[in-house]
C-alpha cells in the first residue's frame, strides 16, 4: 500500500530530478537540454537592429537547435559584422541564449538574439530554458605581452591615423582596440570635414550679407593676443579677395580659425585651433594619397552646424560615411608591421621612472594583456558621450543629460581613456562642454541623414522656429524647446540625400518609412496630414521658407547660407523625417601640447604619452563647429603618430 508521505517523497524527488536536469552542474550540454521537444524544421524571424531589421534562420531537430545563421541585415559593414558571424554560431554551439551583446554592436546584437528567440517559440521551444542555459565555460587565457615602438590605444579615426602614420616612419605599431570593429565614430560619422580655402568652383556666391558677416568676426574685440592676429590677417585677407572682384564666398585658414574660436564661445585653447585648421587642405592631399577621390566641382552643401561651407566628402561615400577613411588606412597599412588586437579593452597605464611605458587591459573573455611601448603610448580612445554617469558628472551645460537621452556616437566611448590619464596625473580640461546632436531619429537617437542638413526645420505647430544654418548647441535647444520636444526636417527630390531608396548614413528609406521615422508623399497638403498639422499654415511656412531662400536673407531667423539646393520643389515625392537631439560629441578631453603630448596638472610633459582625437581636449571650446570632428581626429591623429615614432 501507497502512504501519503511515500507520495510526498516521490513527487519531491521528481521535482528534484527536473530542477537537476534543467539546471545541470555547471554548464549546459546538448542532451541535458533534449527536452525542449522541438518541432523539427527551419524557421526564420526578424529583430529590429540599429538600421534595419535582422533577419535568422534556425534549423531544429527534434531535440537540438542544429543550424542558425543572419539571411538578410541593413547594418554598418564593420561594425555589425562580429555579431552576425558569431552569435548564430554561439547559439548552436551552447544551445543557449544566455549570450551577451558584442561590445560596440549592441543594437544588431540584441536583434539576432530577439530573433533567434522567436524561432525558438516558433519551434515550440521553452525560451526561460535556453536563457538560463549556461555557455561553455571560457576559461581567461594566460597573460599575453606584445611589445611594439608605438602602442595605439583605440582603432577608431584617430586611432588609425596615428598607426598610418606611425608605420610611414618606419614604427612598429600594436593597436588595440576595445570593440570587434576598428573605426570607432568615425565609422558611425558622414565622413565629411572641414578644409578651408578656395571652394573649387562651389556654388556660394560672397552676397552682401556673407560679407557684413565676415566683417562681423572681424571687428568683434579680442579675447587675446592669437585672436587679435587671425582678425588682423583676415582683414588683409578679406580686403584683397573683395578689390579683386572675386564673386566666390571668401574663405581662409585663419578665417576657419577665428569662427572656431567664436563660435565655441571663446573657451577653446587659440594654439590648439590653429594646429587643427593650419594647412587643413593637406589633409585632402593626403586623403587622396591612400585612395580616396573628391568632387572639387560639385555644388555642395553647408553642413550642420558647420557655420561656412568648406566640408568636404569622399566620392563613394554615400550609405558609408566615414568607412571610407578607416578602409583606405587599413589598405594602406598593409605589409606594415602592424598588429590589431581587438575586444581588449585598455583599463590601466604603465609607468616606470615618471615615464609611460606601456598599457594594461583585459580582453573579453578574461584574459589580461600587457603591452610595452619601446617609445610611446597614444591614447586614441574617443569621448565620453556613452558613459551616463561622466556625462552627468561633469555636465553643466544642459537641463538634463541623463539615461532618457540617446547617443548617437559608438556605445563603447565610456571615457576610458580619460580615466587612465587621469589616474597618472593627467590634466583634464573643458569636461563639462558637451554637445548635443540637433539631428537625430527621434524615436532611436541614430544619426541617419535623410535630407540635406539646412534643410527646414518644422515644428509640430507647421512653423519654422530657428535657422538650419545655425551652431549645433543652438538648433538643440531649439528643437528640444518644440512641442514634444522634436520637429520634422522636410525635404523635396533635389535636398533629399536618398539615393536608390538608401540614405546618405546607408539607411533603407522604405524601412524608415515602416517604422514611423520618415513620411513620404506626392504633395506637400498630404505630407501635412499624416504629420497632424494644419496644411494650410504648413504650406504657408514652406512658401516663406523658399521666399527667403531666393531673397538669401531670412527675416524670420536670421539666416543668410543659402543656395539654390536649399529650396524646397514645386513637387514631390516630400519627405519628411522626424528628429530630436541626441548625445553626440565631448568637447573636453586630455590636455596636451601642440605636439600632442599629454600635460599633467602643472602643464608638464607627461614623457611617453600622446593623446589624438576626441578624447584631446582643448580644440573646440563651448560648441564643436560641425565637420571639425574629423579635421581633429585626422590632424591630431597623424601628428601624434609622427611625434611619437621620433620621441627617443
Amino acid at each position: 500500500m501507497v502512504t501519503k508521505h511515500f507520495k510526498v517523497f516521490i513527487s519531491v524527488l521528481l521535482c528534484l530530478v527536473m530542477v537537476f536536469a534543467l539546471t545541470g552542474c555547471g554548464n549546459q550540454t546538448k542532451e541535458s537540454l533534449s527536452v525542449l521537444n522541438y518541432k523539427s524544421g527551419s524557421y526564420q524571424a526578424s529583430a529590429q537592429g540599429y538600421k534595419g531589421p535582422v533577419t535568422v534562420e534556425v534549423t531544429f531537430d527534434t531535440n537540438a537547435i542544429v543550424g542558425a545563421k543572419v539571411i538578410s541585415h541593413m547594418e554598418t559593414a564593420g561594425i555589425a559584422d562580429t555579431p552576425i558571424e558569431r552569435i548564430p554560431q554561439m547559439f548552436v554551439d551552447n544551445q543557449s541564449l544566455k549570450i551577451e551583446a558584442i561590445s560596440g554592436a549592441s543594437k544588431t546584437s540584441n536583434a539576432i538574439l530577439a530573433a533567434l528567440a522567436d524561432c525558438v517559440i516558433q519551434a515550440g521551444g521553452d525560451l526561460e530554458v535556453l536563457k538560463n542555459a549556461e555557455l561553455k565555460s571560457v576559461k581567461a587565457g594566460e597573460t599575453v605581452e606584445m611589445t611594439a615602438d608605438i602602442i595605439v590605444l583605440g582603432g577608431g579615426g584617430a586611432g588609425m591615423a596615428a598607426a598610418y602614420s606611425a608605420t610611414g616612419k618606419g614604427a612598429s605599431v600594436v593597436v588595440v582596440e576595445k570593440t570587434a570593429a576598428l573605426g570607432g565614430n568615425t565609422l558611425r560619422s558622414g565622413g565629411g570635414f572641414n578644409s578651408a580655402g578656395p571652394q573649387y568652383g562651389r556654388n556660394w556666391i560672397q552676397n552682401d550679407q556673407m560679407t557684413t558677416l565676415v566683417q562681423s568676426y572681424i571687428d568683434l574685440p579680442a579675447k587675446n593676443e592669437k585672436m587679435a592676429e587671425w582678425q588682423k590677417t583676415v582683414d588683409k585677407q578679406f580686403k584683397e579677395h573683395l578689390s579683386s572682384g572675386a564673386t566666390n564666398l571668401f574663405d581662409s585658414e585663419e578665417f576657419h580659425m577665428l569662427q572656431t574660436y567664436v563660435e565655441g564661445d571663446y573657451i577653446g585653447n587659440p594654439d590648439m585651433i590653429e594646429l587643427m585648421c593650419k594647412d587643413a587642405k593637406d589633409l585632402l592631399t593626403w586623403a587622396e594619397s591612400i585612395g580616396g577621390i573628391f568632387d572639387f566641382e560639385s555644388k555642395g552643401v553647408l553642413g550642420m552646424g558647420s557655420i561656412w561651407p568648406r566640408a568636404y566628402s569622399l566620392i563613394g561615400g554615400h550609405g558609408k560615411g566615414g568607412g571610407l577613411f578607416i578602409d583606405y588606412m587599413k589598405k594602406s597599412m598593409e605589409g606594415k608591421e602592424i598588429d590589431y588586437v581587438m575586444e581588449v579593452a585598455a583599463n590601466e597605464l604603465i609607468v616606470e621612472n615618471g615615464k609611460v611605458v606601456g598599457a594594461k587591459g583585459t580582453k573579453t573573455d578574461g584574459t589580461p594583456y600587457i603591452f610595452h611601448a619601446n617609445k610611446a603610448v597614444i591614447i586614441a580612445t574617443g569621448g565620453f558621450t556613452a558613459n551616463v554617469e561622466m556625462r552627468e558628472k561633469y555636465n553643466k551645460k544642459w537641463e538634463y543629460i541623463g539615461e532618457k537621452l540617446p547617443i548617437s556616437g559608438s556605445p563603447a566611448n565610456t571615457g576610458d581613456g580619460h580615466v587612465m590619464a587621469e589616474k597618472i596625473g593627467a590634466k583634464l580640461i573643458d569636461m563639462s562642454e558637451i554637445q548635443l546632436q540637433p539631428l537625430a531619429t527621434a524615436r532611436t537617437g541614430a544619426l541617419q541623414f535623410v535630407a540635406m542638413p539646412s534643410s527646414p526645420f518644422i515644428n509640430q505647430d507647421g512653423l519654422r522656429f530657428t535657422s538650419e544654418a545655425g551652431r549645433r548647441d543652438v538648433m538643440s535647444a531649439a528643437i528640444l524647446a518644440q512641442p514634444g520636444g522634436y520637429m520634422y526636417q522636410v525635404c523635396s527630390p533635389q535636398n533629399s540625400w536618398v539615393s536608390d531608396g538608401i540614405t546618405k548614413t546607408g539607411d533603407n528609406l522604405e524601412r524608415m518609412i515602416a517604422d514611423g521615422d520618415v513620411f513620404r508623399a506626392d504633395t506637400l497638403e498630404d505630407l501635412a496630414k499624416q504629420l497632424n498639422i494644419d496644411p494650410i499654415t504648413f504650406v504657408k511656412t514652406i512658401n516663406e521658407y523658399n521666399a527667403a531662400v531666393k531673397a538669401g536673407k531670412d527675416p524670420l531667423t536670421g539666416r543668410i547660407s543659402f543656395t539654390e539646393l536649399d529650396l524646397i520643389e514645386d513637387f514631390g515625392p516630400y519627405l519628411a523625417h522626424k528628429i530630436s537631439p541626441s548625445v553626440h560629441f565631448t568637447m573636453g578631453g586630455i590636455a596636451v601640447d601642440t605636439d600632442l603630448r599629454v600635460l599633467d596638472q602643472n602643464d608638464n610633459i607627461i614623457p611617453g604619452l600622446y593623446a589624438a582625437g576626441e578624447v584631446s581636449g582643448g580644440f573646440h571650446g563651448g560648441n564643436r563647429v560641425g565637420g571639425n570632428a574629423i579635421t581633429h581626429i585626422f590632424r591630431t591623429g597623424l601628428n601624434a603618430g609622427i611625434n611619437a615614432s621620433s620621441n627617443n
